[in-house]
């Protein structure tokens, strides 16, 4: 792999665009199976912050738009934190999938190799963390959620895996930004109208295959600016956007003090990684009562303070966000220094702390909705292209079913015996105080079979177009609880040899 900026003077098999998950692991696949690849990247810089790309943000609840975006090499995998799950069969069944989870169960191996983690084996601690006072939450009506928690190695990201990979017939283009797709009129794309940010230029790149994987937030504006024949009228480009608010609802408040040596109070190093437990409600149960599939962390007191006071000083220290918004080391050292200090609180109450008071917080998922959407706006950014409109909310179908599943939740722990639920007050209010829009941007070009509800198909082929592919989280049609990593690079890898094989099979 070769990563430079000298001039392209030769015709790719394949240009993939933006550099994270999606894009890396597409890149490297299609680079093994011999294709040539160029991987373009927008920026050689740690750009962070929706600012440079939006001009209006309207949003539920208090945006955050400087911790939640990376244009830059290996992309938001730079801002991961090695929180590691994938979507459940009910997310599957209860949501507008064009795929099954079944379908799906050999890439979800090959991703987990890829990203270096393993599904946890929790049989035994379940076994015996579980039993006795906490059995009750380890069968029906509840249902564990695993994660995989990625501390003691650094998380995955994308362009370091990248770079391992050695392919002579890969090369990186740093500073170029995709303005839009060029096409003849039918259902065939010829190129790309890219800015070259060295030479503050316009240019054409030609290739036979394109991939679309610069996120959830730009790959609708791609779209939308090239004003594609015949498909932008009907397909819902830039609509169903959504992220996975999240926020403090309540207590678990115990008959007496217990020691939170559980993976489902702490993380917990087990067998070979760290791995964490959400609590949730079962499928069965979600399927009769049509809840989402939402959970909710368990955290000593001593820990939910800690991340608090992490959330408060991320949004209002301007030295911390000075320092983050420099990028490069700057960066890396305010992620080192406040993931350090969350995980040695983590470590102290887990291993001394004896609690009767656990703070709850719930991750929601969310009902898709067309009214939620990211659209062009009249401003340019300095790289000529359209500024974005961003537009979401919670809406009071979502209120609901949220207040559902802890109203539920709080009846099967007091029913168990195992203490009491306090929720705050806002839960039966209208009104939360969750951050809007600060993570996971997902749907916004959803995969399906019909071109007036869908963007892709099954694979993540541009409806109506030969050569144009879409990785990444905007493919997603359904959101579950999970953080979207491993499910990206699941469908990267099926699209990949979706492609491949396409390939092969040419007459």
């Amino acid at each position: 792999m070769s990563s430079n900026n000298e001039p392209v003077d030769f015709r790719f098999d394949a240009i993939v665009c933006g550099s994270g998950a999606a894009g890396c692991v597409i890149a490297v696949e299609l680079a093994k199976s011999g294709m040539s690849v160029i991987l373009l990247e927008a920026s050689d810089i740690n750009d962070g912050s929706l600012e440079h790309i939006s001009d209006q943000i309207n949003v539920h609840g208090r945006p955050s738009t400087l911790y939640n975006y990376a244009r830059q090499l290996g992309g938001s995998t730079n801002l991961w934190s090695g929180r590691t799950s994938f979507f459940e069969p009910i997310d599957f069944s209860l949501n507008d999938w064009p795929l099954s989870y079944e379908e799906l169960e050999a890439d979800i191996t090959a991703a987990r190799s890829i990203i270096n983690a393993a599904e946890p084996t929790l049989d035994e601690h379940i076994r015996l963390a579980f039993s006795g006072f906490w059995s009750a939450l380890a069968k029906p009506p509840f249902s564990l959620k695993r994660f995989v928690m990625q501390h003691r190695i650094s998380p995955f990201n994308a362009y370091s895996y990248l770079k391992g990979q050695q392919l002579s017939n890969l090369k990186v283009l740093q500073n170029v930004v995709v303005r839009r797709v060029l096409h003849d009129g039918g259902d065939v794309a010829i190129g790309l109208e890219v800015y070259d940010g060295v030479t503050d230029t316009l240019k054409s790149m030609s290739s036979g295959l394109f991939v679309l994987a610069t996120g959830g937030l730009d790959v609708p504006r791609l779209l939308l600016e090239s004003n594609l024949p015949a498909h932008t009228s009907c397909a819902p480009i830039g609509q169903y956007l959504s992220t996975h608010p999240k926020l403090h609802v309540g207590t678990l408040k115990l008959s007496g003090r217990r020691r939170a040596n559980n993976a489902l109070l702490s993380d917990m190093f087990l067998g070979s990684q760290y791995v964490r437990l959400g609590l949730g409600l079962d499928a069965e149960v979600l399927e009769r009562e049509q809840i989402l599939n939402h959970y909710l962390q368990i955290s000593p007191a001593f820990e939910a303070k800690t991340q608090d006071f992490l959330d408060v000083l991320s949004q209002r220290s301007k030295f911390v966000s000075y320092l983050y918004g420099r990028g490069g080391k700057s960066r890396s050292v305010v992620q080192f220094f406040g993931r350090l200090y969350f995980l040695l609180s983590q470590r102290i109450a887990g291993k001394l702390g004896y609690y009767s008071t656990f703070k709850l917080k719930l991750h929601c998922d969310q009902y898709p909705s067309r009214n939620h959407r990211v659209s062009l706006s009249e401003r340019s950014t300095d790289s000529k292209t359209k500024r974005i409109n961003i537009d979401w909310t919670f809406t009071n179908r979502d209120y609901n079913d949220a207040r559902s599943f802890l109203l539920k939740v709080k009846y099967y722990v007091e029913n168990a015996g195992l203490g009491t639920v306090d929720l705050e007050d806002f839960v039966y209010d209208s009104e939360w105080p969750m951050i809007g829009i600060h993570s996971h941007h997902m749907g916004t070009t959803r995969m399906g079979k019909d071109q007036k509800t869908s963007v892709t198909d099954e694979f993540g082929k541009l409806h109506g177009f030969k050569n144009i592919y879409i990785a990444g989280p905007s493919l997603f049609t359904g959101y579950g609880y999970t953080n979207p990593v491993l499910p990206i690079v699941v469908l990267a890898i099926r699209t990949a040899r979706r492609i491949v094989l396409g390939q092969n099979h040419k007459p």
